[in-house]
Parts: structure tokens; C-alpha cells; sequence
């Protein structure tokens, strides 16, 4: 009986902590308004008492809702939203009910606050009318908007009486911590009849997000203290020296909005919403406990067509390896289940089946930077980190055998990876410009590749893949683009694209041409090895020794010779 009872008393607490749900993190862009507070959380719109009570959800869409105000007379909250694919202005009674939009225009529409009658909804839009974004009005009865009055701005406040208004003209985006430049943000109040302007701050730094007070001061956010350090100021509303409010020593103190009533400022620090008391300066956390899902469902069935980064054919040609999204999969071209190889936050791309069929190798941000790694074709090995180079990986080709990897890189490098030993070999590197795509010769021993010499125009070249020799073939001396070789598959031709150009920047065309790969004694385009090689006596063979091989002409022992020879395909 007694177990019975611990397991009831278990099972109740364990109901009572699931109904009180658990803090709310990542809460955003609170208003406050006589007791109540505003914000968007998972992007809908919801409402709390300043204690944290009675939280109520207004909106749930699966667009994101967001930048919630309240009116002054506190009956209506408006907001932005994209629900119709950009932020448009959209209002909802404060109690709850049916929202109503407001704007509709391809520009994202996002909410400032409104006007002090509570008969206008203030925002900010780049309509396309300047460089810059302006501020508008619009009626909450609908209809067009107009211009509040300044020629640009990205946040503002009306004074109480509404004849001003406190606005940035422009700004950097607020995480850009220590920016100090042409593009930070001052605080300029307009007189909105006499068109007239003041300059409130001119610190080169943040001067963010003004309220007006009841008080005779506007208060912004400022990293003045320095070391990217913000914290909540206040100025008088006819300029001079900043103080400050505020006194936190770490974290942001980001998009802070005030009451209609002045008292009451509240704002983002921490991941959560906090709120201070203009007369008192006292700022405290505001905690809410939110029951609510944070996502839909368990698992998510996603549908993809045509959004494929890169693809690979298996060599059996019975699968097909496909990089979507930033992950990597493998399907069946014609029956079998698809295989999901990759999950992560990272971007996989470029992936390249082995020769063999066994691995599967692909680039991956995963470690912060780009690494090439391999993974076991059907998924049953974990992935391996092959490099660990500080450069951006381009393009990359498995060897014959699938032990070795050819790569280029952003530091101009032609490197070659042993698979199993993780061993890198520097092949060739370039001083004018990056290298191309490294393609194997069939039996393993050589790689071709473009690259530019000093004239910036690329030319192929051969070099071998065991890095014995550290000095490059040239093979094409074109004076127009050679790029993208590929080898014959009996090894006896190279074929690639050149690009032929008649001036300038722009290409008349790419055609594809071969050079013929021969070891040659002589140069046949050698006028002088020629008529030697005509004068010379035809070749004797000791007696018996049916098939010998030709004896060579006077003049010593000539140098082998490897002849391109190009023919046009197009």
C-alpha cells in the first residue's frame, strides 16, 4: 500500500511540474502597459502580468510574429508580421481576438509604437523611395500610410504631447559590437510642425532605440562605457551629457521599449525580458513560465524538389549520392530506401563516391571551418576528418584505387591525402591564382590540373601523383583559357575545355579540345631534329637478332620528348 501511495504522489508531482511548465528563454521585443507586458515568443504573440502570471498566447501562426506595442489607451497591441511573406503591420485587441492588418506591401513593415492619440500605428519601411528607410503612419481604420515627418529613420519615439519625435536617422545592426564609423546611430529629435532638427547624442558609437519619458528625458541604449558593453542612458529632450541608468557589467541590454505612461521601461538582457522602474532606477528579471510546445511535432517530413547543392553517381550506378540542404544522402535510382548519412547544423556539401564504392567523401563546415571528410557509402561507420587546413576546400577527385585523394584549396595549394594514413603530400602550388580541379590518369601515376602563370591565363599541366618530381609538365600553350582536363580512359589523351575569347572578359565560346599524350625522342615540329632524323641511315640489326631495336643516329643520345597535339572537336 505504501508503494502504492509514493507512486501517487510521484505520478501528481510529476503532472503539477509538466502544467507549470518551464522558463522561458529567447523571449523578444517586450512592451509594457499598466500591470501587463507584451512580447513575441516562439513567433507568436503573447501576454503576462508584470509578476509573471496569467500568460496567454494571442496569436499562433506558423508565420513569425513580432515587434508587439500596445496602444496608449492599452485596448489594442499591434505588431508585425509575415505571414503573407514579408512583415506587414497587423493590430489584435489587447484581450485577445482576431487580427487585423493594416499594410501590405512587398517591404518588410516593422513596428515602432504608436501615436499618442492611439489612433496611428508608427513604423519603419524601405519602400524604395530613398537609400534609407523612413518612418510612416497608418490609420488603424486602415487605408494608405504616410510619412511621419523625417526624410529616414530606424527607430523612434513621439514625445508625450506628440508634436516631436526622437528618431535614428540610421544605424549598424545591433550585435556589431566596438563599431565606430560613418554608420552609427545618434539620437535627432524633429519638431514635427516647424521642421525643425536637433542632435540629442553624438557619440561615435551606439546611440540606439530613444524613448520619450513624461520626465523631460530620452532614454536610448549606448556601449559609451565602451568594450562593447551596452547599457540604458537617458538625455535631457534639448541635448547634452548622457548618464547612465543602467548598471550591468555584462551581457546586452537590447530592444527596449517605454510605457505611454513614462514609468516603466522594459527590455531583452540575458535571453529574458527584464523591467525597470524609471524613478527608482531598480531593474529586475521578469520570469515566466510558459507550458507550451516548442515545436510541432517529434519528427518533421520534409519534402524537397529541384534544391539539390551537388550529386554523385555510385559506380555500381545502382545509387545516387546528393547533398540538399546541408546534408548528405544516398537514394536509389530505381527500388531501396534513401539514407540519411548526415545530420547536423553543419553544411555538407560535395560529395564524391570512391572509385570502389565504399566511402563516400564531402566537405563539411563542421568544425568551423572547412574540412574535407569520408564516411562509409552505407552509413554505418561514423564520418572521418581527413584535413585540418586553414584554407576553404574547392575541388577534390579520389584516386583509381580509392586510397588517395587529390584537392586544391584557397591557398592555392594542389595537395594529395592518403584515406587511411591521413598523410598529405604538397603536389604544386601557384603564385597567380587559384588551382584547377586535379583529374587522375587511369593507372593512378599522374594528375592534370589548369592553373595560370603570370600572364593570368591557365594553362593544363601534368604532374606525378607520388610527388617525385616537384617540378610541373606544362602541356597546353594557348594563349587563351585552359581549364577542366580530363583523361582518356587508355590514358593516351587529355581532354579539356578551352575557352576562346576575342578581347576582354567576355568568351565567344568554349570548345573542348585533346592533346595527344606520346613519348617521342624528337620534337617533330623541330625543323632541325627533323632533316636529322631524314638524313639518318636506316637502322641496322645485328645478324640473328630479328626485331632489335634501332640504333640511334649520330650526334649522341637525344632526350625523350612528350609531344601534345592538339585537335579542335568543334
Amino acid at each position: 500500500m505504501r508503494k502504492v501511495f509514493l507512486l501517487v504522489i510521484t505520478l501528481v508531482l510529476g503532472v503539477s511540474q509538466l502544467a507549470l511548465g518551464r522558463e522561458a528563454r529567447l523571449v523578444r521585443y517586450p512592451h509594457y502597459n499598466a500591470g501587463r507586458v507584451v512580447f513575441s515568443y516562439l513567433g507568436d504573440i503573447w501576454t503576462a502580468h508584470e509578476n509573471g502570471q496569467n500568460v496567454q498566447r494571442l496569436t499562433v501562426n506558423k508565420a513569425r510574429d513580432v515587434y508587439p506595442r500596445f496602444s496608449p489607451d492599452g485596448k489594442w497591441i499591434a505588431f508585425s508580421s509575415e505571414r503573407n511573406g514579408n512583415l506587414d503591420v497587423f493590430i489584435i485587441p489587447a484581450a485577445g481576438g482576431t487580427a487585423k492588418q493594416l499594410t501590405s506591401h512587398s517591404a518588410d513593415d516593422s513596428v515602432l509604437g504608436w501615436s499618442p492619440d492611439s489612433r496611428a500605428v508608427l513604423f519603419s519601411s524601405n519602400r524604395g523611395e530613398d537609400f534609407m528607410p523612413q518612418l510612416y503612419l497608418v490609420n488603424t481604420e486602415g487605408g494608405m500610410p504616410w510619412k511621419a515627418g523625417p526624410d529616414m529613420g530606424v527607430q523612434a519615439s513621439y514625445s508625450p504631447d506628440g508634436k516631436r519625435i526622437a528618431y535614428n536617422q540610421k544605424g549598424q545592426v545591433y550585435w556589431r559590437k566596438y563599431y565606430r564609423g560613418a554608420y552609427q546611430t545618434d539620437v535627432m529629435v524633429m519638431d514635427i510642425a516647424a521642421k525643425r532638427f536637433t542632435k540629442i547624442t553624438d557619440f561615435e558609437g551606439l546611440d540606439s532605440w530613444p524613448m520619450w519619458s513624461q520626465d523631460g528625458s530620452i532614454y536610448l541604449v549606448s556601449d559609451r562605457e565602451g568594450n562593447g558593453l551596452t547599457n540604458i542612458w537617458r538625455a535631457s529632450e534639448e541635448g547634452g551629457k548622457a548618464e547612465r541608468v543602467t548598471s550591468f557589467k555584462s551581457g546586452d541590454v537590447r530592444w527596449p521599449s517605454i510605457s505611454a505612461d513614462g514609468k516603466v521601461i522594459v527590455f531583452e538582457h540575458d535571453f529574458g525580458i527584464w523591467k525597470l522602474d524609471v524613478a527608482s532606477r531598480k531593474a529586475a528579471p521578469i520570469h515566466l513560465d510558459i507550458a507550451a510546445e516548442t515545436q510541432e511535432n517529434a519528427s518533421e517530413v520534409v519534402t524537397f524538389s529541384s534544391q539539390a547543392d551537388d550529386f554523385d553517381l555510385a559506380p555500381s550506378s545502382r545509387r545516387i549520392a546528393f547533398s540538399i540542404h546541408g546534408e548528405i544522402f544516398t537514394a536509389p535510382v530505381e527500388e531501396g530506401d534513401i539514407r540519411q548519412l548526415t545530420e547536423s547544423s553543419a553544411r555538407d556539401r560535395n560529395v564524391s563516391y570512391s572509385p570502389d564504392g565504399k566511402q563516400l567523401a564531402y566537405i563539411s563546415d563542421r568544425s568551423g571551418r572547412e574540412e574535407l571528410y569520408v564516411t562509409s557509402a552505407d552509413g554505418s561507420a561514423e564520418a572521418q576528418k581527413l584535413t585540418d587546413i586553414d584554407a576553404l576546400k574547392f575541388n577534390y577527385n579520389w584516386s583509381p584505387d580509392s586510397k588517395e585523394i587529390a584537392f586544391t584549396a584557397s591557398d592555392d595549394t594542389l595537395r594529395k591525402i592518403t584515406v587511411a594514413s591521413k598523410q598529405i603530400a604538397v603536389l604544386d602550388t601557384s603564385h597567380f591564382g587559384n588551382i584547377g580541379s586535379p583529374a587522375w590518369s587511369p593507372d593512378g601515376k599522374w594528375l592534370a590540373y589548369s592553373k595560370s602563370d603570370e600572364t593570368r591565363t591557365s594553362d593544363i599541366y601534368l604532374i606525378a601523383s607520388s610527388g617525385a618530381e616537384k617540378t610541373p609538365r606544362k602541356v597546353t600553350f594557348d594563349s587563351n583559357n585552359d581549364t577542366n582536363p580530363e583523361f582518356a580512359p587508355d590514358g593516351r589523351k587529355l581532354f579539356f575545355q578551352r575557352i576562346e575569347a576575342s578581347g576582354g572578359n567576355t568568351p565567344n565560346s568554349v570548345q573542348i579540345y585533346s592533346v595527344g599524350l606520346e613519348h617521342l625522342d624528337r620534337d617533330p615540329d623541330d625543323a632541325e631534329e627533323r632533316a636529322e632524323s631524314e638524313s639518318a641511315p636506316p637502322p641496322q640489326t645485328e645478324p640473328g637478332a630479328e626485331g632489335a631495336p634501332p640504333r640511334r643516329p649520330p650526334g649522341g643520345e637525344r632526350r625523350p620528348h612528350m609531344k601534345p597535339k592538339s585537335t579542335g572537336l568543334a
